[in-house]
């Protein structure tokens, strides 16, 4: 990689020329942090410190690296560079029985519309210890690498593009634009609000990076699959890698001829991310369940195979730590999933339906097989929402239609794509009812779910 960065010129939406951001690299194994010594204000950091349930704490980092970074200018005057060096054991942060792979997600996408908005001179640096041990069982090391600031004028800064600041464009991510809707950063920093709108605004980035770990893990299902024109256009083709060009992920891309992580997936036509696990555990007031109907209105009438997307209930799968684990919690979602999928094959008499949810499944396969989907329809979490933008057919998101309900910020992606549905789904039940009633009756609480009419007194 160019050790000084290449500072000449205007940023080129079409590719490398005129690169105006940090120093760009082959792989992600000329990225070592020696090489923005003397050029960057370093700012070391563990995942816990900069990711976690307030994304504001990395726009203060990244802020004051800015502060210190403008006290101690290069010897040419030149503005020096801030980089923020994260290093993060994936696995100890997605087993963490408190916060799941969702909300890490969350945190990663809010960090980066954080770096852009701060300015252009921000440089990222997110290393996963062990995302080679990892790569097929986990999501984290898939995000993972080096994301440079895109340079004066591609930042999202606040101030006049006159050598010593940055100026805003309209959108953060201009390879990879938006097909509708014409959207603004804002200053997301400055007055935190990260959860409401704001993180829709990094569909593009969020999509290309979900598709991108769904063809490394499960390679392409068919020629005439949507994945395959889309992988040859954004991964394979000159123009696709010039797209790409700014960013150094960890995990290389898969390139056309490479054998994926899990050769001979099965996919499905439809795919349902049903949450269960940690939901008959806890009192959390945003959690809850969705009705069966309400997620099969969603599936065409013709479909031939519809998986059952959840967490594993065989005590040797992989779950994270905590509740999910218990067999007194897995015992509850072998019941409740035996019954969707009962309830599925009486309304689509013709196919086959399968729960996903076998000891070797994983994050990984689990995110590939609701991204291949047709018709990928996911309820409350903010796991699955992830996977619905990026999926190839149609994501169908329930709508957050309460104050603590997950996933606002995903309201903003139905005017940015028309591939990405909102879903009303006003009989619901939160995870706290669920529990007791797994507890005194659980042939009311399957009646529940099994009945788009039974309702519950408030």
């Amino acid at each position: 990689g160019d050790e000084g960065g290449d500072y000449g010129g205007r940023y080129d939406d079409d590719g490398a020329e005129g690169w105006n951001g940090g120093p760009r690299f082959e792989s992600f194994g000329d990225v070592t942090r020696d090489k923005f010594e003397g050029t960057h204000y370093v700012v070391d950091a563990i995942g816990w410190d900069v990711f976690g349930f307030d994304p504001k704490k990395f726009c203060e980092v990244a802020e004051e690296g800015v502060a210190n970074a403008t006290k101690s200018a290069l010897a040419s005057s030149t503005r020096r560079r801030v980089l923020i060096n994260v290093t993060m054991d994936c696995e100890s942060l997605a087993d963490h029985p408190g916060i799941g792979t969702g909300n890490w997600m969350w945190s990663i996408y809010c960090n980066h519309l954080a770096q852009y908005q701060i300015g252009g001179d921000v440089d990222l640096l997110m290393t996963c210890t062990d995302a080679e041990e990892h790569k097929d069982r986990l999501l984290l090391p898939w995000l993972s690498g080096y994301f440079p600031g895109l340079g004066s004028g591609g930042g999202g800064g606040t101030g006049e593009a006159d050598g010593n600041s940055t100026q805003r464009r309209s959108y953060p991510w201009p390879r990879l634009q938006p097909p509708l809707g014409d959207v603004t950063l804002g200053s997301t920093c400055s007055d935190g609000d990260f959860s409401n709108d704001r993180l829709g605004l990094a569909a593009p980035h969020i999509r290309h990076e979900i598709r991108r770990l769904a063809v490394a893990v499960a390679g392409i299902p068919s020629p005439d699959h949507p994945a395959a024109s889309w992988a040859e256009e954004n991964l394979w083709s000159e123009s696709g890698m010039k797209r790409r060009g700014w960013e150094t992920y960890q995990l290389p891309t898969p390139g056309r001829d490479d054998i994926p992580l899990f050769p001979g997936l099965e996919f499905d036509d439809a795919a349902i991310h049903f949450r269960c696990g940690d939901m008959f555990s806890v009192n959390h007031p945003g959690f809850g369940f969705t009705k069966f109907p309400d997620y099969a209105r969603h599936i065409s009438t013709e479909v031939r195979t519809v998986g059952i997307v959840t967490n594993p209930t065989d005590p040797s799968g992989h779950n994270r730590a905590g509740a999910e684990s218990k067999e007194s919690t897995m015992g509850k979602c072998r019941a409740v999933g035996a019954a969707m999928a009962e309830y599925l094959r009486e309304r689509f008499p013709n196919a086959t339906v399968t729960i996903r949810n076998g000891a070797n499944e994983t994050v990984a396969t689990a995110y590939a097989r609701l991204v291949m989907a047709n018709q990928t329809v996911v309820g409350f979490g903010s796991f699955g929402v992830f996977a619905a933008v990026g999926s190839f057919g149609t994501g169908y998101v329930r709508r957050p239609d309460f104050p603590k309900a997950p996933n606002h910020w995903a309201k903003q992606i139905e005017g940015l794509y028309d591939d990405v549905r909102m879903f009303d789904a006003p009989e619901m039940l939160f995870a706290r009812q669920g529990r007791l009633m797994s507890n005194a009756n659980m042939t009311n609480l399957l009646e529940w779910f099994r009945n788009g009419t039974f309702t519950l007194r408030r």
